[in-house]
């Protein structure tokens, strides 16, 4: 019976030797062939990938070398902008230094409108104040150091609109750049 257990056992291992030997030799090729083709589908895709991947970096290198064009056209018309804004408040400063200096001088005097003037004609004005009489405009001149600061308080406001024009040109500049109209 020992005998007839160990013959049995060898069978049984022949057999499944036998069995995986020919599923082998059956199914190797086809392993092998998925194998191989698993192995190409792989490769395929990574060369996809890549190509994407190449395709994307150029795009991206693309859109930032626009943007930086984009950049630094903006940068030369805001320059351009702040510029003219220089020039345009360097000439308004000379031509305020003038009306200064002429203030000074005497040789310009500012005056304003009033309803009435108190003070006693100047001794070469005949008429006094008989401009009133003669429905003329009575005028009272202002002394220079007044002249001065009302000079100053124009050009004070006078470069602060300036500044907020330069402002508003650079925006729009800005925003046509960037949103340019069909």
């Amino acid at each position: 019976m020992i005998a007839d257990l160990k013959i049995t056992a060898i069978a049984v291992a022949v057999a499944f030797a036998l069995g995986f030997g020919a599923a082998h030799l059956f199914y190797s090729p086809r392993i092998e062939a998925a194998v191989q083709k698993g192995v190409a589908d792989v490769a395929k895709l990574q060369g996809q990938h890549e190509q994407a991947v190449r395709v994307a970096a150029e795009r991206h290198a693309e859109e930032i070398n626009k943007a930086r064009a984009t950049e630094r056209s903006l940068r030369d018309d805001i320059d351009q902008i702040h510029a003219q804004n220089e020039k345009e408040r360097a000439n308004a400063r000379a031509e305020n230094d003038r009306l200064v200096a002429d203030l000074r001088s005497g040789n310009r005097r500012l005056s304003v409108a009033v309803r009435s003037c108190s003070a006693a004609p100047r001794s070469g004005d005949a008429a006094g104040s008989s401009a009133a009489a003669a429905n003329q405009e009575a005028r009272a001149e202002l002394d220079p150091a007044a002249s001065e600061r009302i000079v100053a308080i124009t050009r004070d406001g006078d470069e602060a609109i300036s500044d907020l024009n330069a402002c508003i040109d650079a925006y729009e500049a800005v925003k046509n750049r960037l949103n340019p109209r069909p």
